[in-house]
């Protein structure tokens, strides 16, 4: 049960205009509203006005879902309207997007792997960062070197000292393969046609990825890539002995960068990765000027939006106040605490939650003071998703209570679904961990595919089965 007498003030802002779930910072155009809840209820909005329901209502067109507050161990706490713990309650609902100006922090919001960030219309996956690393240091540094660098050529081709196999590679017909350089079958040809050599697939795609440059980003953009003759999309990544193998292969510097992946709606849309280098400089801009590092062409992202800044081994992102503002996408719960404002954009309106409490003669000094978020030290209850704190490098896009747990620090080893099968690598929900794909459409993405593979006993195929082996035979599962 809450605590007697608390209750939370919902201040909400309510953007007049409907341009595709946008909130215009800037305005003055907008509906005011003041909700006090005292109880678990559903913020819903119906046309311009806000207002609270006790509980969720069978779908209807009359509204749409905002926000769900709950009751957790006492503490108030926000999470997006769901039926249990991951299931979207329907269409109507609004994703929930925590506001980074309204942080109080003078560093802003500390991003991890797996955090969605929104600038404007687009939206981006944090896909990989790394910090200062004095081993991997190169002198004289240049970004631009990548791109030489990682240019596949006829050197890069193995030695016919491999394994012999019945069917050669469909592109370069040779017939050995090896450990490193595998044939594979990545689609539905058959016959002939059937295996290609892993090396000669990267080369063939690295042909067909566009790039671009500047100081301190190179961002790289592709169509959806798929096989010339039965037009099966190939995934972009998979395991193999153990080790993650990306079929486009993307430069990385040696330290302190950003991998930033471009979520699109649809599968035929482009694919972008921005890999964002702060060798040289402790902040990057990102926005539409010239004068940015990463620039985005697109009108709803201002012309200097955000910055990324490299603090220590930490990368934060903060707003430079920005006209449709800069956002990243909550997944799980988040507690309200006595004496901090919450801000949250949920579609055309802007949520501000603050808790009140009673008025008491008890002087401050001898009230309690505990934080909710003691409760993540309590004893996990599988499934169930705890309360974490904000701005801590605990990713906010998460919604998988086992990988919050790991990563809080809070359990040891990898996820269970992991030891399970090192084959079978999931992340970021079931989208898989290279998808492009906004989560809005996890429906239409596969997660896991099934693929064939050379044998080295000479047999035809070894094929990968979803279910669970003691000891699987190189086998290859992609994602």
């Amino acid at each position: 049960m809450k605590k007697d007498g608390v209750s939370v003030v919902i201040r909400s802002q309510t953007w007049t205009r409907d341009s595709n779930g946008l909130y215009d910072y800037e305005t003055s155009k907008t509906t005011k509203n003041t909700i006090k809840a005292a109880s678990p209820a559903y913020i819903v909005r119906k046309e311009q006005y806000v207002y609270q329901i006790p509980q969720k209502i069978e779908r209807t067109e009359d509204f749409k879902y905002l926000i769900q507050l709950q009751v957790i161990e006492g503490n108030f706490a926000i999470r997006p309207a769901l039926i249990g713990e991951r299931i979207p309650l329907n269409k109507s609902c609004e994703k929930n997007w925590f506001v980074v100006r309204a942080l109080n922090s003078t560093k802003g919001y500390m991003i991890t792997e797996g955090d969605v960030i929104k600038m404007g219309r687009l939206k981006f996956r944090v896909k990989e960062l790394k910090g200062a690393d004095p081993a991997m240091r190169t002198k004289n540094f240049c970004l631009s070197d990548l791109i030489s660098q990682n240019n596949l050529t006829e050197e890069d081709e193995e030695e016919n000292n491999g394994i012999k196999f019945k069917l050669p590679c469909r592109i370069c017909l040779t017939e050995n393969y090896t450990e490193d350089n595998p044939l594979i079958c990545p689609c539905n040809c058959d016959g002939t046609m059937k295996y290609i050599h892993l090396k000669c697939l990267q080369r063939a795609l690295r042909s067909k990825v566009t790039t671009r440059t500047s100081e301190s980003s190179l961002s790289f953009s592709w169509k959806t890539m798929s096989c010339d003759i039965c037009k099966k999309p190939y995934p972009y990544r998979f395991m193999l002995g153990g080790q993650t193998i990306e079929l486009i292969q993307i430069p990385k510097p040696p330290e302190k960068y950003v991998i930033l992946e471009g979520l699109c709606k649809d599968k035929n849309s482009s694919k972008w990765l921005h890999v964002i280098s702060l060798n040289s400089k402790d902040s990057i801009k990102l926005g539409r000027g010239n004068d940015c590092e990463l620039r985005m062409s697109d009108i709803s992202v201002s012309r200097l939006h955000a910055q990324i800044k490299l603090i220590g081994s930490s990368f934060f992102l903060e707003d430079k106040g920005s006209k449709f503002g800069t956002l990243v996408q909550v997944k799980r719960p988040l507690a309200l605490e006595n004496g901090v404002e919450l801000s949250i954009q949920a579609g055309r309106t802007l949520l501000v939650f603050s808790i009140k409490k009673p008025w008491s003669l008890i002087p401050t000094c001898f009230r309690s003071n505990t934080s909710p978020y003691e409760l993540f030290f309590a004893p996990y209850q599988p499934g169930v998703i705890p309360l974490l704190p904000i701005n801590t490098g605990i990713p906010l896009s998460i919604d998988d209570a086992e990988e919050l747990m790991y990563r809080a620090g809070l359990t040891n080893g990898k996820k269970e679904s992991h030891k399970h099968n090192e084959n079978l690598m999931f992340e970021h929900g079931q989208l898989g961990m290279n998808s492009s794909i906004d989560e809005g459409d996890i429906e239409d993405v596969e997660a896991i595919q099934e693929v064939q593979a050379a044998d080295n006993e000479g047999n035809d195929l070894v094929e990968e089965s979803l279910e669970v082996a003691d000891d699987p035979p190189r086998s290859r599962s992609f994602v």
